[in-house]
């Protein structure tokens, strides 16, 4: 047992990160990566969901075993704490990325990220609460409306069409 702990420790700084780094989480995370904010919002058919989200939810569906005990409100409320980071944090960098100057940089990063975080999270945690009763791509039409109408993203995304003349 404590050759085997030492390789842990090796390889993990904690439960946590042993959980981001399975195959499957992994998996989810790099379907988020590549998503394009800029594209997401633009996507103007209200009634078809955005393609890399509705590819997120059939992930999370198909692995539903997994997620289902990590998204559980009975899960440890810091793993918990951990995915809303991870979630907002990945949408909060790819706008960073995208819009550096845009008026909800003046915000503080660490509130935008939990604000970002916790609404998505809290869809997909409902969702699976749900027995995922919304079809993947009926939730993920769900989440492309909210996202795009989220206050502290669709201001910005409307004012800055405006200024291009789009």
């Amino acid at each position: 047992m404590g050759g085997g702990l030492k390789l842990y420790y090796l390889h993990y700084k904690d439960i946590f990160d042993l959980i981001e780094q399975t195959e499957i989480m992994r998996g989810l995370l790099d379907i988020f990566e590549p998503i394009d904010l800029n594209q997401l919002m633009l996507h103007e058919d209200e009634e078809l969901p955005f393609p890399a989200f509705v590819q997120a939810f059939e992930y999370l569906q198909t692995h539903a075993y997994f997620f289902k005990a990590v998204f559980h409100s009975s899960a440890p409320s810091e793993l918990r704490d951990r995915l809303q980071f991870l979630v907002g944090t990945r949408l909060y960098e790819n706008l960073k990325q995208d819009h550096p100057h845009a008026q909800w940089s003046t915000y503080p990063s660490g509130y935008l990220i939990a604000y970002l975080g916790n609404a998505q999270f809290g869809l997909i945690q409902h969702w699976f609460m749900k027995d995922q009763s919304l079809p993947p791509a009926e939730i993920a039409r769900l989440l492309t409306r909210f996202i795009k109408t989220t206050p502290c993203l669709s201001h910005h995304f409307q004012s800055e069409n405006n200024v291009t003349g789009e």
